[in-house]
């Protein structure tokens, strides 16, 4: 009966992860694009436009 009460406890216990991290994976895929992906694609930018004005001064 021990057994079978530990056993139960981390199955909801694992349960309970599984849906916890599946709800925390999708606000981070919904925060990612303004937080990490914008500053890149900005950096990336911005470096792709400093090339090219160096070279048209050049």
């Amino acid at each position: 009966m021990i057994l079978l009460t530990i056993g139960a406890i981390l199955l909801t216990l694992f349960i309970f992860f599984i849906i916890g991290f599946v709800t925390f994976m999708m606000f981070v895929d919904k925060a990612t694009p303004q937080i990490y992906y914008t500053p890149c694609e900005s950096v990336t930018v911005k470096a792709k436009a400093k090339g090219k004005q160096r070279r048209k001064k050049s």
